[in-house]
């Protein structure tokens, strides 16, 4: 069981009713996330799902200018065009394997909402995706 305190650099500091879950959560990563079936399947979806790896674009014009070699890293090319898939492929693969049937997740700007979404249908999850006032105004 995973104690949450990081060596003693803090830990998770969540509602009590989040507690048990958590632990669930961290349980099952021990059990399930670190095996090499599990991240066999994360890199494959990682790859054939969300476009990993993204390909380096050599800016030219940003190299000439500055005198020196600039690359991009294309992650605008990633399935969602962001790299919160990576995150969200890992966090689905795992409550999946749990034996959980729902996401739910919080988002702001909406990537992250997006992306969970994406990993939820293509995992047949059913997934809530929540989004604060401000931030649907904006």
């Amino acid at each position: 069981m995973s104690s949450g305190d990081f060596d003693g650099y803090g830990g998770r500091h969540v509602p009590e009713p989040l507690e048990e879950p958590l632990e669930g959560l961290a349980d099952a990563y021990d059990e399930i996330g670190t095996s090499d079936e599990f991240q066999a399947d994360l890199r494959s979806l990682l790859e054939e799902f969300a476009g990993r790896p993204t390909p380096l674009y050599y800016a030219s014009n940003l190299s000439e200018r500055y005198g020196a070699e600039i690359y991009l890293k294309r992650e605008d090319l990633l399935h969602g065009g962001a790299h919160k898939i990576n995150n969200a492929l890992g966090q689905a693969l795992l409550a999946k394997r749990a034996g959980k049937d729902r996401l739910i997740a919080e988002t702001g700007a909406g990537q992250h909402g997006t992306a969970t979404a994406m990993v939820g249908a293509l995992l047949g999850l059913e997934t809530e995706i929540y989004m604060g006032k401000k931030d649907v105004q904006r």
